[in-house]
Formats: structure tokens, C-alpha cells, sequence
């Protein structure tokens, strides 16, 4: 088989459904290389038309496939996904799509990921000398060494991660609140196991600004004061996609990371551990 097939990073949907974020676009490399190895097509990951590739080693440009001619393909299982790929090889060449792949089992994303894929995956989501420099002046900051400290990390969901009327309201339910109540839940969850951290530093990572102060403070962890944001709904000001990868290069440098199950499991730290072969914990 001659096919090639094109995993692009979108930055702004043609159908105006919100691109995947980080860990879906992961993911979903990780099912598309999974089945290439199956029918032999050639897989390449193309990130050039997203900010994301100037804090990447690898910035994939001049590939071929613009973004009209992207497929989204969202929210499918592996069946689906490979189906749509051999009727779209009867007609073409060159696929070009953007996919998340759904699991509904994560231990069937377990059984992709094995050396061969992950050496694959670190040829184009390693950091770059900015991301890696800001990551070594966070761990001076918050006097942390290499493999001598805890993430934990709490994915909120992303409608926390919206601006008040946000285009993707719609999909999403934007900005809705925090509650109270929802923090007192995720600490009822972390209580039980912070005896466990007083011979260890711990850092705290979320995507919600609120729950890191409120939490770091009560219970005494480091934080980052970073603003990550999701992939599909970035903003004009990069720093906040710096932030993202300054969060997710500092966690695969910890020895174990803890995810703290309020939303849906994180992809975002989930692969981050399999990746990297660190300890994963979910608290549910």
C-alpha cells in the first residue's frame, strides 16, 4: 500500500465544531499508527498550520494537505475510523483528517502504545529549547528536582476552559461555573491521602485557576500559576499555549502523577504516563 495519510492539527474548524485538544490529537495519532502499522500506509503528523509547532521540536511545514481539505473525524471508535480510511483510499492517495479516536476503554489504548509508538509520538511531541527552558526556570521556582516530586493532576472539563459567549458554547455549556461544592468534592477525594505526601513535594496541575489557588493553598501543594488552555479554543495570546506545554513537560518529570477523576479521565496526564512511564493513580 502507497497510501499516506495526514494527521493535521487544526486551529480553526471548518465545520465549526472545536478542534480536539492536546491529549484527543495524541490519541488519536496513537489509533491511526497503530492501524498503519495494520495496512501499511505511511502516517505523518503535520502540525505546521497550528501555533502548537513553535513549541515543538518539529515543525512539520510544506506538507502536503491544506486545511480545507482536512477531514474531521470525531468521536469514533477504531472500526469507524478504519472503515472511513479504506473507502477514502479507493478514491485517493492522500488522506488528510483530524481525529480523536474515542476509546471506550483505556486499556484498548494500553495495548497501542509500545516502544515503537512511543518512539514515534516523541518524534513530533517533544519539547523545543523554549518550552524546555521554561520548564527548567518553573522546577528552580518551585524548588523541584527531576523525578523527586508528585504531580497531581485535576481535569475540570473543558467548558471551565471557555470564555463567557464563546462560538463553541453550543457543544460545550461555556463557562459554567465552579462551584463550591465541586471543589469540597475533589478535596474530599485528595484527604484521604495526604499523609502520603508529607515525605514528598507535590505540585498541582489543573486547567482551572480557582481550584489551584483554593487547593494549593488548603492543602500546602506547589502550583504553577499557568493558564493552560485547550488546543481547540485558543486565543490570540500564545502564552497561554506555552503554559499548556510548560504544565505537561513539568509533569513528565515527576515520579507519579495522581488524577483526581471530576470530569472525565484526562487524556491530557493519562498518555502524559504512558508516554513517559510514569506511575498513573486515578482518584475517583
Amino acid at each position: 500500500m502507497n497510501n499516506i495519510v495526514i494527521h493535521k492539527k487544526l486551529k480553526i474548524s471548518p465545520t465549526g465544531w472545536p478542534p480536539s485538544g492536546f491529549g484527543d490529537f495524541i490519541r488519536g495519532t496513537i489509533s491511526l499508527y497503530k492501524l498503519s502499522r495494520l495496512f501499511g500506509f505511511k502516517l505523518v503528523v503535520d502540525l505546521s498550520d497550528h501555533p502548537c509547532s513553535n513549541f515543538l521540536q518539529l515543525n512539520t511545514n510544506n506538507i502536503i494537505g491544506t486545511i480545507n481539505d482536512t477531514k474531521e473525524i470525531y468521536n469514533i471508535d477504531e472500526l469507524t475510523l478504519t472503515n472511513f480510511l479504506m473507502k477514502e483510499f479507493e478514491i485517493k492517495d492522500i488522506v488528510v483528517l483530524e481525529t480523536n479516536c474515542s476509546y471506550n476503554d483505556y486499556n484498548d489504548l494500553n495495548h497501542s502504545i509500545d516502544s515503537d509508538c512511543i518512539e514515534f509520538l516523541k518524534k513530533y511531541f517533544s519539547a523545543n529549547d523554549i518550552v524546555n527552558k521554561n520548564v527548567i526556570k518553573k522546577m528552580q521556582e518551585l524548588e523541584l528536582n527531576n523525578k523527586e516530586f508528585t504531580t497531581i493532576h485535576i481535569r475540570s472539563g473543558d467548558r471551565y476552559m471557555m470564555e463567557k459567549n464563546s462560538k463553541y458554547e453550543k457543544y460545550l455549556n461555556c463557562n459554567a461555573p465552579i462551584r463550591d461544592e465541586n471543589i469540597y468534592n475533589i478535596a474530599q477525594k485528595i484527604e484521604p491521602c495526604k499523609d502520603s505526601f508529607k515525605n514528598t513535594k507535590v505540585v498541582l496541575l489543573t486547567d482551572n485557576q480557582y481550584i489551584s489557588s483554593i487547593l494549593g493553598s488548603y492543602f500546602g501543594f506547589k502550583t504553577t500559576q499557568t493558564k493552560p488552555i485547550h488546543f481547540g479554543l485558543l486565543s490570540q495570546d500564545t502564552s497561554e499555549l506555552l503554559d499548556t506545554f510548560v504544565d505537561y513537560f513539568l509533569m513528565t518529570r515527576s515520579n507519579k502523577i495522581i488524577s483526581i477523576k471530576s470530569d472525565n479521565l484526562s487524556g491530557f496526564s493519562y498518555l502524559c504516563s504512558k508516554i513517559y512511564k510514569i506511575e498513573y493513580i486515578i482518584i475517583f
